[in-house]
């Protein structure tokens, strides 16, 4: 599809725009909502230059843009304009384009009525310069969280999510505290996190991370612990394996090793996705059975993430639970997959 100017090459996937609206529920303690919709879609600006000219004759200039579509100024844009992105004008065909409302030709007296409104003036003391036009896409998503239908944007350059400002944080619960650790336990930086935060456990203005997070990182640690003396994690079991399309086929008449493929995620990242398999051969409930995938270069870890199975019920059937790791670095070298049980 071609359009009548230019916009600007995807730079986020839909996964990775589905991913900022799940950091952003979590943080505002919602681990259950359901997504209904994304769409790809691309909004009609109309950037420009003003100048504007007071009674006392002194004056100021600027730029900003102006939505074709609500009529609603938007200086984000400009901030977009700045950035070193790559232009084109055939985009896919499934996505949707959404209509200019306000006519070129009328463009400029528009922009000069909305900006007086915002500033308080007339509209004979705004000046329209230059104008262009250009198009900014957005995965526009249909959440349904806290029994409401929200509609949340991500910009599809730089992730920049809205829609869910006005909605109101709640307290983290134990579960909820509990995910958080295990994210957090992804990475090494977050693993400082959690050790720093042991400080500030017993303050009553400390957060619920600290108040509920760190008693789970011991009660964890000491699960763990037993699990390596055989206590009753012994008779756990786990595999964890990449998805196909992250694999390359065997060589040698497919008897060969395989080799890691990643996927080419936004900035320079890259990423791989999997399933963990967890198996309780025993004849009790396991309280929580922990792997630890990693991508790694020889002995530098790139990425690692930490995956959980809960309550594990005895039986030859597995849990299975899903992961995925990002890293980033300018060059794609050789990696290598791993797993292990525990921490």
């Amino acid at each position: 599809m071609l359009l009548d100017a230019q916009t600007f090459k995807t730079v986020l996937t839909p996964e990775s725009a589905l991913g900022i609206i799940q950091k952003v529920l979590q943080k505002k303690g919602y681990r259950e909502y359901d997504v209904t919709d994304i769409r790809l879609i691309y909004t009609p600006y109309y950037l420009f230059s003003f100048d504007v000219v007071a009674k006392e004759g002194e004056g100021s200039s600027g730029r900003t843009a102006l939505n074709a579509y609500t009529g609603d100024l938007n200086d984000f844009v400009l901030y977009l304009m700045d950035r070193p992105l790559k232009k084109e004008r055939n985009v896919d065909d499934k996505a949707e384009v959404e209509p200019t409302a306000v006519p070129e030709k009328s463009a400029r007296e528009v922009c000069a009525g909305k900006l007086a409104g915002h500033v308080g003036l007339k509209k004979d003391s705004i000046s329209i310069g230059a104008l262009s036009k250009v198009y900014i896409p957005v995965y526009r998503v249909w959440v349904q969280v806290a029994d409401d239908d929200r509609k949340v944007e991500v910009d599809a350059l730089v992730g920049a999510p809205t829609g869910l400002d006005d909605l109101q944080s709640r307290a983290k619960d134990w579960n909820a505290s509990l995910a958080e650790v295990l994210e957090k336990m992804k990475t090494p930086k977050g693993w400082g996190e959690l050790v720093g935060s042991v400080g500030s456990l017993f303050s009553p203005t400390g957060s619920p991370i600290v108040r509920y997070g760190v008693p789970v990182l011991v009660i964890l640690l000491l699960i763990l612990l037993i699990a390596g003396r055989g206590g009753f994690l012994g008779a756990s079991d786990l595999k964890c394996s990449l998805d196909e399309q992250f694999m390359s086929e065997k060589q040698l008449f497919g008897f060969g090793a395989q080799e890691v493929v990643p996927a080419l995620g936004a900035n320079n990242s890259f990423y791989v996705r999997g399933t963990c398999y967890f198996w309780n051969r025993g004849k009790e409930e396991v309280p929580i059975v922990v792997a630890r995938t990693l991508v790694k270069r020889g002995e530098n870890i790139l990425a690692m993430n930490t995956t959980a199975a809960r309550s594990l019920p005895p039986g030859e059937m597995p849990r299975e639970e899903r992961f995925e790791m990002y890293w980033q670095e300018k060059t794609l070298a050789p990696v290598q997959f791993a797993f292990e049980k525990g921490i």
